[in-house]
């Protein structure tokens, strides 16, 4: 983890924008990270390593996390409204009680992804993701995606 990168994006959102914008070369790295709380209203994390981050109730109301690896990150209860996820690894990432409405996961890497208890989640958002047949859903879920037990 950046310690620097770290103590920018607790100021918010824009602050991190701007820092962003000045660093665009910068690799981002806030592997397991505690941003729990964050207020990250459309902020850009595309890239970012966000392995094991801990974004429970986080709200990343439209962020650009497309292309991030958030391995086994946290992000339950987390305001998702319209963040774009597209190509991102999602392995392992669990999304329990996240609103994920409007939420764009194309080409993102579902596997082993918990939406259990996810919020808004429609069939047509996950099925454009890969290995979505082998993420966890409820199972009424599961049943409009057309999946067996």
């Amino acid at each position: 983890m950046n310690d620097e990168q770290l103590s920018i994006i607790q100021k918010g959102a824009i602050a991190w924008n701007v820092w962003r914008k000045q660093n665009a070369k910068d690799k981002i790295d806030l592997m397991k990270a505690n941003l729990k709380d964050a207020r990250l209203i459309n902020v850009d994390l595309r890239e970012a390593k966000l392995i094991k981050t801990d974004l429970r109730k986080a709200n990343l109301f439209k962020a650009n996390l497309s292309k991030a690896n958030l391995f086994r990150a946290d992000l339950r209860e987390a305001n998702l409204l319209k963040t774009n996820f597209k190509g991102a690894n999602l392995f392992g990432v669990d999304f329990a009680k996240a609103n994920l409405l409007e939420a764009d996961f194309e080409g993102a890497n579902v596997k082993g992804t918990n939406f259990r208890g996810a919020i808004n989640l429609r069939a047509e958002q996950i099925q454009v993701a890969i290995f979505w047949q082998e993420a966890m859903y409820d199972e009424p879920f599961r049943k409009k995606l057309g999946l067996s037990k």
